[in-house]
């Protein structure tokens, strides 16, 4: 529970969380106790409400790309969608090519998917504005305003604390690389649940790849700007050794019809193995744990005695 609290603590999402509220909240109490105007701070908080998903983990490049064109695209249809408003005979047409045109651009990947999240939420709440004491244009100016102030904020956040995103990803895909381990382990011996452990596996199979291509970005951007320092290339190392595991993982596929046909008889050649990929799992885990709270890891002494176990094993069925 406390290592929870922790990780929780130390998380990007909790960093994420506090930099929005401080975003959202800053402009509505400036508004209303400095300029009598909180219609002014809401429009704010709305910009920086709609630019808010595109924070999200990746190179420093391509977050503040993602969140500019995040920005460009909710004022854009803040704009269009407050004139078309006025006439019910314009707005149906543009209404639907905005709509499509928006919607469109979530094909591209996950970023650009909370992309035209943000542009469809700015193109709905835009009719909830009856920019009473506001004109479109300056509505669509403070949507704009809300999402650089946003950006400014989140990327003041990232600056004083670059190394967050990187150790979470980390600890991230350490822990699915765990699970995948497991579910690996199990499928070996649990005969009647497999269908539905296939799919827990390639699920996190999935959700690896992900990982790994948003570790590739940041680690790799980070390496160029910071040059070879000694905790740039162990995180290197590490990520290097993840995507070994996948790949190795991937590129060996069990078939496991035949292995309990092989070793119905000797299910006592087979246990070695499954032992050694839940230590392993449970080492990974326990990594992953470790890398959040800053701790220095220490080794297992099983693994060792389980690869001997396993070499006894394979001389055994030799026989």
């Amino acid at each position: 529970m406390i290592d929870a609290i922790r990780r929780f603590l130390k998380s990007a999402d909790f960093y994420k969380s506090l930099t929005l509220i401080i975003a959202t909240l800053i402009p509505i109490l400036v508004s209303e106790f400095y300029f009598s105007k909180v219609e002014v701070g809401f429009a704010i908080a709305l910009g920086v409400f709609y630019n808010s998903p595109t924070n999200i983990a990746g190179s420093v490049k391509h977050r503040t790309i993602g969140m500019l064109v995040s920005i460009g695209l909710t004022t854009l249809a803040t704009l269009i969608t407050g004139y078309a408003a006025m006439n019910l005979w314009i707005l149906l047409p543009v209404l639907g090519l905005l709509t499509f045109s928006i919607s469109y651009i979530a094909v591209f990947g996950f970023r650009a998917s909370l992309i035209s999240l943000g542009g469809m939420l700015a193109v709905v709440i835009s009719f909830a504005n009856s920019y009473v004491d506001v004109s479109v244009l300056e509505y669509a100016g403070l949507i704009g305003l809300g999402g650089l102030w946003y950006l400014l904020l989140s990327s003041l956040f990232n600056f004083l604390n670059p190394k967050l995103y990187v150790e979470e990803l980390l600890s991230d895909t350490m822990e699915l690389t765990s699970k995948y381990l497991e579910i690996r382990g199990k499928l070996l011996i649990e005969k009647e649940n497999r269908k539905e452990l296939n799919k827990k596996l390639f699920e996190y199979q999935a959700s690896l790849s992900a990982k790994h291509e948003t570790l590739r970005a940041v680690i790799l951007t980070r390496r160029q700007k910071s040059g070879f320092s000694n905790r740039v290339r162990r995180k290197l190392l590490i990520f290097i050794e993840l995507v070994d595991m996948l790949e190795l993982a991937i590129a060996n596929p069990i078939d496991y019809d035949k292995v309990d046909v092989f070793f119905k008889e000797r299910q006592e050649n087979i246990t070695p193995f499954v032992d050694l990929i839940f230590e392993m799992a449970n080492h990974l885990d326990y990594i992953s744990k470790v890398v959040i709270r800053g701790e220095k890891a220490k080794g297992s002494s099983k693994i060792r005695f389980l690869l001997k176990r396993i070499r006894e094993s394979i001389d055994l069925y030799k026989l």
